[in-house]
């Protein structure tokens, strides 16, 4: 249902520009969404091209630590991810949007 709601709202945010043939998006890798998904449903329910970018994530740690996170677990609408250095929960920087990066009109 989660990714269900980000479909609408990238498709809604792309018919603003006009009668599309394609789109970007970028995906930060702890979004806890999965890009197959968000591509087959969005060609599936609009018939546009999909192009998806994963982007790398950092994080900032009580630890002091900062960079990539460690990834436990990735699953459907969930991300596991702890700090590789202390194994605490660390704070997002970025990595973990989904954002539309490009329209091409027909």
């Amino acid at each position: 249902m989660h990714d269900l709601f980000a479909v609408q709202r990238i498709i809604e945010e792309a018919k603003k520009h006009g009668e599309i043939k394609e789109i970007s998006i970028e995906m930060g890798e702890l979004c806890d969404l999965h890009d197959h998904d968000i591509k087959g449903r969005i060609e599936e329910l609009t018939g546009w091209i999909v192009n998806f970018t994963i982007n790398p994530s950092n994080i900032k740690c009580g630890c002091g630590y900062k960079g990539e996170p460690k990834i436990i677990e990735k699953n459907h609408e969930n991300v596991l991810y702890t700090c590789p250095r202390c194994e605490n929960k660390p704070k997002v920087i970025e990595g973990d949007e989904l954002i539309l990066t490009e329209v091409k009109i027909k």
